[in-house]
C-alpha cells in the first residue's frame, strides 16, 4: 500500500477516439474510461494518463509529511492534501490550489536540510502541476 498520484489525459491528447468508442468521462478527475472490459484493457489505465508517480508507501509518506511539517504549516497544500495520508485516494487538487503549491513546493525545495526524498517529491509534484496545466484535469490521488 501507498500513495500513487496521476493526471489523465485530456481528450484531444487520448490515443482513441473517445466519442466513435463510447467512452465514459469523469468530470471530477478528467478521466475518460470504459464499461466494456475489453476496452479498458486495449486502452489500459497507463494509456489516458498524461503523468504518474508514486509518492512512496505509508512509511515513506509519514516520513515526508514529518519533514514537510518542519517547514509549513499543518493547513499547507501539502501537509493536508497531498501527504496527510500515505494510502488516501479519490481526492482531487484541481487548478484553483496550484497557486498556493507551487509557492509552498519552492519554500521546501529552498529549505535548508532537505533529504533527497523531498527534493524527489518537490521535483514530481511539480511535473504533475505541470502535466494538470497542460491537459487541463486535476491532479488525482
Amino acid at each position: 500500500m501507498g500513495l500513487d498520484v496521476h493526471v489523465f489525459l485530456n481528450k484531444q491528447h487520448l490515443p482513441f477516439d473517445a466519442d466513435e468508442l463510447g467512452a465514459e468521462f469523469d468530470q471530477e478527475t478528467g478521466e475518460y474510461f470504459f464499461y466494456d472490459i475489453e476496452l479498458g484493457r486495449k486502452y489500459s489505465l497507463e494509456a489516458r494518463m498524461a503523468c504518474h508517480k508514486r509518492i512512496g508507501n505509508i512509511a515513506a509518506v509519514a516520513e515526508l509529511r514529518d519533514e514537510a511539517g518542519r517547514v509549513l504549516d499543518e493547513a499547507s497544500v501539502v501537509v493536508s492534501k497531498v501527504l496527510y495520508s500515505g494510502t488516501h485516494s479519490g481526492d482531487c487538487l484541481k487548478s484553483e490550489v496550484f497557486a498556493d503549491l507551487e509557492q509552498e513546493l519552492a519554500l521546501l525545495r529552498s529549505a535548508s536540510h532537505v533529504s533527497e526524498s523531498m527534493q524527489e517529491f518537490v521535483r514530481d509534484m511539480e511535473e504533475l502541476m505541470s502535466a494538470a496545466k497542460a491537459e487541463g484535469n486535476p491532479i488525482v490521488f
